[in-house]
């Protein structure tokens, strides 16, 4: 991040020298004004102006003011990089010879397993335990993920089903599981590539009755996805899918996704997406609008959605990586939107064909590519807003005008998929425009960003948290990795707004509190989600630099409160209390209002073994605030904030390209070197279970 701060930087002081130049210009075809009047000024020379104190004050403070607003706006735009590249795979991780998604958090189970080889002997362990997963087992789990397909959309559901029931009553095969030998062809092993992909979804998006339904503890709960995962990526591997193009390995990776991200594995998702991609231009996925087909066949519509399910993660997720499919090097086109032109919608894809709009939009006008970073500009930011805000609108007419009425009336779960659906349309183009408008901020000046695009920022921000926390909408909703991912880049953006932005330092206490409100759902995920886990800590890494507090705090504080609250929950557990599966909402509240309480509680601000209070360097007294509220604030009576440290910059360093403060946030969301955090939930590994 220290490099796109300066390149930021850099560009940000080329505008302002070519303002410089403009000026000079200006001034020097003005220069009579610089000089006194004179009746008889064609007998004396003229006598230059003598610059006034008050002039040169003004000057100091505006460039103070513009250092300001730098800093401010330069952070505001890298904060989902910096949320990005926090939750990628720790390199130097390299020699701990075992994956994310392999990681075991019970440390018992890791001494009684672990040999010589921790990852062996970890694979070893997860082969032994997959056989004892049954027919009824998968079932049940196969249901859930089904129930969530219109997410992906790129398997024929009655063709699988049909490979998955003869997979199962062929008796020839005795060992229906991987095992360390190849045992099985290499087609077989693609469909249970597959097969594995979708249990790990069915455990990860499955509502809260599935646990009790299978009679899993929760350590198995929160230890089969991850043997699901990785024997997915071991199928796949042995299906050779880098030697022998197949569209069972494109759909794979489309189901892929929606777990590699849970699991930590997103430098693995950006390899496979490499090759996949590679292996569907082999297959001619990119040429079907050229390719003669009938393109309102089953077929045709299933190769043109495996292609798209590509290029929507190729162009949506665009942090610390290329591109690797240019515009208009294709010619499919999009998934079919009408079921009946005019009247009925394609439900099923109807996801699919909103993240293909989103995902053009961000490529189209602010992917996030360095090497063509000079392409974006302020008229494209406009734009990416104009078009979202048109999307969010037609979005809106779907739901209102092409209602599938029969399909309500003779489909139980349909009316919740809709209702699934909407949630995820409106929660996404609310990050796309808190987004864009934030980046919005590297190109205008501050009066200019704070009157156009700091009340759509604020407000987008806060009705993600909301709705996140709203015990309204069903946690159901929430169970994809990138809902609790938004939800912490919104409440890092109210954050580092509220501890840069000098307007709203009086609202320091509502801020917090409001972005309290995310710990307790964040800390509700299982399986353990690793978005979650990391939302978790770097939203009280800066709450703890806005108080003062230091990390080691702030660590053990938590780890205090989620001990506590993990010994209550195991009690409850002991007693033999069988819930039906519409007390769990009821019980999920209660545990999300408790846990609330117990982080309304972390330590008070510390003192060092000096008697300092921790980053002092970084802190002062906050200025007192001015008597108008800023624009978007939250109504409400000012605090006083004489109790809290808050972070401002050196007015007197205006030589600094970033103050130091700007960049200990950057790093906090930057940090990969979170171990010691999740060190500390290994001995109650399902403290965030709910």
């Amino acid at each position: 991040l220290k490099f796109s701060q300066e390149n930021e930087v850099l560009r940000r002081k080329i505008r302002e020298l070519e303002e410089t130049v403009l000026r000079l210009k200006q001034s020097k075809m003005e220069s009579s004004s610089e000089y006194e009047d004179d009746d008889d000024s064609t007998k004396r020379p003229l006598k230059r102006k003598k610059p006034s104190s008050a002039g040169h004050t003004n000057k100091q403070s505006d460039m103070e003011r513009s250092n300001k607003w730098d800093s401010y706006s330069i952070t505001i735009s890298l904060l989902n990089k910096g949320i990005a590249e926090g939750l990628q795979d720790d390199d130097d991780k390299l020699n701990g010879n075992t994956e994310e998604w392999s990681r075991i958090t019970n440390k018992r189970l890791v001494a009684e397993i672990k040999k010589d080889d921790e990852k062996a002997d970890v694979w070893n362990y997860q082969l032994k335990s997959i056989r004892g997963i049954t027919k009824s087992h998968s079932d049940s789990i196969l249901r859930r993920a089904l129930q969530v397909f219109f997410l992906h959309n790129v398997l024929d559901k009655d063709t699988f089903l049909q490979e998955y029931d003869s997979f199962w009553a062929d008796d020839s095969d005795t060992e229906k599981h991987v095992t360390p030998l190849y045992s099985k062809p290499s087609k077989e092993y693609l469909f249970m590539s597959q097969y594995y992909v979708l249990m790990c979804i069915g455990m990860y998006f499955a509502d809260d009755s599935l646990q009790e339904e299978l009679g899993f503890s929760d350590e198995e709960w929160d230890f089969f996805p991850r043997v699901f995962f990785s024997c997915s990526l071991e199928c796949l591997m042995r299906g050779r899918f880098m030697t022998y193009p197949n569209i069972k390995s494109v759909q794979t990776f489309a189901l892929m996704k929606m777990c590699s991200h849970a699991l930590g594995g997103i430098h693995l998702q950006n390899c496979i997406l490499s090759a996949v991609i590679y292996n569907a231009r082999k297959l001619n996925l990119d040429k079907i609008g050229s390719s003669g087909l009938d393109l309102t066949t089953k077929e045709a519509q299933l190769k043109i959605r495996c292609w798209w399910a590509l290029i929507n993660v190729d162009w949506y997720e665009s942090q610390f990586r290329y591109s690797l499919i240019a515009q208009g090097t294709f010619s499919t086109p999009m998934p079919e939107r009408w079921l009946v032109e005019g009247e009925k919608l394609r439900w099923d894809s109807y996801y699919q064909i909103f993240m293909t709009k989103v995902a053009t939009i961000k490529k189209t006008y602010y992917f996030d590519d360095e090497l063509l970073r000079d392409g974006l500009t302020l008229e494209c930011l406009k734009k990416a807003d104009l078009e979202l805000r048109i999307l969010e609108v037609e979005c809106k007419k779907d739901f209102e005008m092409y209602m599938d009425s029969e399909r309500l009336n003779v489909d139980e779960t349909f009316a919740t998929t809709l209702e699934y659906i909407n949630f995820l349309v409106e929660y996404v183009i609310l990050q796309e425009r808190l987004d864009v408008n934030s980046k919005m901020s590297t190109f205008m000046k501050h009066e200019e960003w704070n009157q156009q695009c700091y009340l759509t920022c604020y407000n987008c921000a806060k009705t993600i948290i909301l709705r996140f926390s709203s015990p309204e909408i069903s946690f159901y909703f929430k169970k994809p990795w990138f809902v609790p991912q938004i939800a912490l880049s919104a409440a890092v953006f109210l954050l580092v707004d509220c501890m840069l932005n000098k307007q709203i330092i009086r609202y320091q206490k509502e801020t917090i509190f409001l972005v309290k409100k995310v710990i307790p759902v964040l800390g509700s995920y299982r399986p353990i989600m690793r978005p979650a886990l990391r939302g978790i800590y770097v939203i009280q890494m800066l709450i703890g630099l806005m108080l003062g507090t230091d990390k080691d705090s702030i660590i053990n504080g938590l780890k205090t409160s989620l001990q506590k609250f993990n010994e209550e929950r195991q009690q409850s557990l002991a007693r033999g209390i069988s819930l039906a599966p519409d007390q769990f909402a009821y019980l999920r509240l209660q545990q999300q209002s408790h846990l609330q309480q117990q982080t309304q509680n972390l330590p008070p601000v510390p003192l060092s073994q000096n008697g300092q209070q921790p980053f002092l360097h970084l802190q002062q007294p906050a200025a007192v605030a001015q008597n108008s509220p800023a624009i978007g604030c939250p109504e409400s009576t000012p605090t006083s904030q004489r109790n809290h440290a808050f972070p401002v910059t050196d007015s007197n360093d205006n030589n600094s390209n970033l103050p130091q403060v700007h960049t200990t946030i950057l790093d906090i969301l930057g940090d990969n070197g979170w171990e010691q955090f999740l060190d500390t939930i290994d001995d109650f590994a399902m403290t965030f279970d709910v």
